[in-house]
């Protein structure tokens, strides 16, 4: 008697992430650069998180985009796999874990644009994340008592009342949550005259 058995060798797969650490930060929700090497004829590959809130522009693609639920690290992997159609997971391979660092975006707000009576006020920015910092292109007439204080004061030594030159200031209130993860906003200060009255 004799029998025959037919035998099958699959190619055993070789994970590769391409993405490169240097490029493992992104300001926001989404990373758009996960990217892998090309599993080749008969492998299948997909992206893994072990956030099952996490979702993926195309999961099964070497190259797509990755939308995670909150801020922080995020670890993910490229899985793999190959065999007979009745069993999964046969054969496979895994890559990673890629560590993402989602930050988030500030939301910078300066106030509103203010008047003072005179060279001297407190500024009102309302801070939202990272570390605050104010700026104006007219440096040589605008000084603040502590530049990263929302609230700081300013002093100037122009009077903008009637001045052709410099009718108001422009005032920068930027926040940065590091990796360039900023956001600004500006405001314009007017420095008014302080009326002066007698009588008799």
């Amino acid at each position: 008697a004799s029998d025959d058995v037919n035998i099958i060798l699959w190619r055993v797969p070789t994970a590769n992430i391409m993405t490169d650490e240097a490029d493992s930060t992104v300001c926001g929700l989404t990373f758009h650069n996960l990217r892998a090497e090309n599993p080749g004829t008969g492998i299948t590959g997909y992206w893994y998180n072990i956030n099952p809130a996490t979702t993926y522009g195309d999961a099964f693609n070497v190259s797509t985009n990755a939308t995670v639920p909150y801020y922080g690290y995020h670890n993910f992997y490229w899985i793999e796999e190959t065999g007979p159609g009745l069993t999964p997971g046969f054969c496979n391979d895994t890559a990673g874990p890629l560590r993402i660092h989602f930050i988030e975006v500030p939301r910078a707000n300066a106030g509103g644009d203010t008047l003072f009576c005179g060279l001297t006020g407190y500024l009102n920015a309302i801070p939202s994340i990272g570390t605050g910092t104010w700026t104006t292109p007219s440096v040589t007439n605008i000084s603040f008592e502590n530049q990263n204080n929302p609230n700081t004061q300013i002093t100037s030594n122009v009077i903008n009342t009637e001045n052709p030159t410099y009718p108001y200031f422009n005032l920068i209130w930027t926040e940065d949550n590091t990796n360039g993860c900023t956001d600004k906003d500006t405001i314009k200060v007017v420095f008014a005259r302080v009326p002066k009255s007698t009588m008799k």
